[in-house]
């Protein structure tokens, strides 16, 4: 909700609680009783609050670089990329081409892999009227789950890149020592976007951790 293509609703809880719902009722409509989840930064928060809602639902958990815990010595609070995002929509003069790609280069270790035309689309997404609206004019409450973090029983796999610029990487030491059954990697020379910067890599660390029985 809220993202892409999805419908963009008013969120007047906390959005962690709110999509984690959600996903509950997807799934259950269409008879999904567990699944696998992988969630990059707020998709990773979502999908742990899931596995804390609904441990019986999901099977294996991945979250990458995401800002579960509210505290870290690593980086100040908000860290860099929050608070570029925070000013994407609500700084003076609103969404741009030039903040879109500003955002996007903190992203990654690399930023020669940030085309122009990634860019583009990003900024197009980024300002189709429901997304401008939602963005702007409605702040959704803020939440924090980092008390909930011991009840993530799902075997969980949590990936982070060294030079992530949004989330603090003692957070992911953080959460494996609160989880049940977690382990952590870590990509060196590498932002806040490890499936795209280190794709092969990922991609074979990940269908390995799924296949485990």
């Amino acid at each position: 909700p809220q993202w892409g293509k999805s419908e963009k609703p008013v969120i007047r809880e906390g959005r962690l609680t709110y999509t984690a719902r959600a996903l509950k009722s997807f799934c259950e409509a269409l008879k999904i009783k567990q699944s696998h989840f992988i969630g990059n930064s707020i998709g990773g928060q979502c999908a742990i609050k899931f596995a804390i809602d609904y441990p019986d639902m999901i099977g294996r958990l991945i979250a990458l670089g995401n800002n579960a815990m509210p505290h870290s010595v690593f980086m100040p609070r908000p860290p860099e990329g929050i608070r570029v995002i925070n000013e994407y929509y609500r700084a003076e003069g609103g969404p741009s081409l030039e903040k879109m790609a500003r955002l996007l280069k903190l992203l990654v270790y690399d930023a020669s892999s940030v085309t122009d035309e990634l860019v583009a689309e990003r900024y197009a997404a980024s300002v189709e009227p429901e997304a401008l609206e939602v963005w702007t004019k409605h702040q959704v409450p803020h939440e924090d789950i980092s008390a909930q973090l011991h009840k993530v029983s799902a075997p969980s796999l949590l990936i982070w890149g060294s030079e992530d610029r949004f989330s603090p990487l003692d957070g992911g030491l953080a959460q494996v020592k609160r989880f049940q059954d977690a382990q952590m990697h870590i990509f060196s020379k590498c932002g806040h976007w490890a499936q795209v910067e280190r794709s092969a890599e990922f991609n074979t660390l990940v269908l390995e951790f799924l296949s485990r029985r």
